[in-house]
């Protein structure tokens, strides 16, 4: 149990906590939807074996290293001071003075955590870790400890991804897998008028997904049909016969400036990506794309670091620039607009292979819904970026003002 801040368990917390230690197998597959409080499932888990055992070591992983930073200082915050024997910043991991060692990773990089073996592991969010994942990370299990113990822990993805075929397996109440699933109307703290709001304003898959933790197909993310509409092998040169038009999201040093241009049939002809070069560099290669394939419109945010490289790109290349201000709204407004051409299946994007960091972002893409102003908010999930959806959104959105509406 975490002991500074004296967590109370609503009865769903309470139900599987209690169902996971009555049966006593080594991987437990936990599927809840929004807000069940399922990443304090996983801190209870942790804290009751770290401090109950000696010599004990845990290993928390998360999607993220942003993620697992943020699980790390939760749990450290919560553990009184008397107890911590160490602690490391850096490499996000507590020694308490029982001998427990709790280690707390992100997958972006699986290879880096082989390594020993541990006693518990919890992978949060494990929906959203990526392919092959898995298999490098369940050789920690591999101690020949009957009491090693594996808690997985996540909202619905879709179901193609190990998290749904674990869980399956865990249907079967045999002696190594079992599956819990969390129900929001065992949270008596959850408002119901929120989950009725959620149920009227979403898309279906989506409502059944995020909020009832369900599985369903095309609900992995807030676009369907990635794979159908994934039928562009090679970038295309440009040709006389046709019509382009571009969409550019800027960025300096943390994200990537990634500048999209699609052709009149809404195929994606090309995708550039470049970071963490001066801007003189950023604006001399957008300006090359613009040459290009002279697009007959072209959308640059301009909000934060967009404002001045648009002006420098507009004096080299005046020709059907539009600055574009992502506010809430107008954000929603584009993403709708991709949305829709997903599900019409009109849109015509690369192929994983050619460009791998579109289709995780799109697999990721997620939104916030508001109580307060019945609105969607369109954005990243946790610790992923979205550059290549916007900069796709923008492209999508100049060519929808020719032909969308047709």
């Amino acid at each position: 149990m975490i002991i500074k801040n004296n967590v109370i368990l609503h009865p769903g917390q309470k139900r599987i906590i209690k169902e996971i230690y009555n049966n006593k197998v080594k991987y437990n597959i936990i599927k809840t939807g929004r807000q069940f409080g399922k990443t304090v499932l996983g801190q209870i888990i942790a804290s009751k074996e770290a401090i109950g055992k000696e010599n004990f070591k845990c290993l928390w992983t998360s999607p993220t290293i942003p993620q697992a930073r943020k699980i790390y200082k939760t749990m450290l915050d919560a553990y009184p001071k008397e107890i911590i024997k160490e602690k490391s910043d850096t490499y996000r991991e507590i020694i308490l003075t029982n001998g427990t060692k709790i280690e707390f990773h992100g997958v972006e990089k699986p290879n880096n955590l082989r390594g020993d073996n541990t006693d518990l592991f919890i992978l949060d969010e494990f929906a959203f870790y990526k392919e092959d994942v898995w298999a490098v990370l369940k050789p920690f299990l591999m101690k020949k400890n009957k009491d090693a113990m594996c808690v997985m822990i996540s909202t619905p993805r879709g179901m193609e991804n190990e998290f749904y075929r674990l869980y399956q397996l865990g249907l079967d109440n045999n002696d190594r897998y079992r599956s819990y699933n969390g129900i929001y109307t065992e949270n008596p703290y959850y408002d119901l008028t929120e989950i009725e709001d959620a149920r009227n304003s979403l898309p279906t898959n989506l409502f059944r997904q995020e909020y009832l933790g369900e599985f369903v197909k095309d609900g992995s993310s807030v676009f369907s049909n990635v794979d159908l509409c994934s039928n562009i092998i090679e970038f295309m040169p440009p040709l006389k016969d046709l019509v382009y038009y571009n969409g550019n999201d800027l960025a300096k040093q943390k994200d990537w400036t990634v500048s999209t241009t699609m052709n009149n049939k809404c195929e994606v002809v090309n995708i550039h990506r470049i970071r963490r070069m001066d801007w003189s560099i950023i604006v001399d290669s957008v300006v090359n794309e613009l040459k290009l394939y002279n697009p007959k419109l072209s959308y640059f945010e301009v909000n934060g670091v967009g404002d001045a490289p648009f002006d420098y790109v507009r004096k080299k290349h005046p020709n059907g620039l539009i600055p574009f201000v992502m506010t809430n709204q107008s954000k929603q407004a584009v993403i709708s607009r991709l949305i829709y051409n997903f599900n019409t299946k009109r849109i015509s994007i690369p192929i994983k292979q050619l460009m791998p960091s579109l289709h995780e972002q799109l697999n990721t893409f997620t939104f916030t819904y508001s109580k307060k102003s019945r609105q969607i908010s369109y954005h990243a999930a946790d610790g992923f970026h979205d550059d290549d959806v916007i900069s796709l959104a923008l492209a999508n959105n100049a060519w929808y003002l020719h032909h969308g509406r047709k």
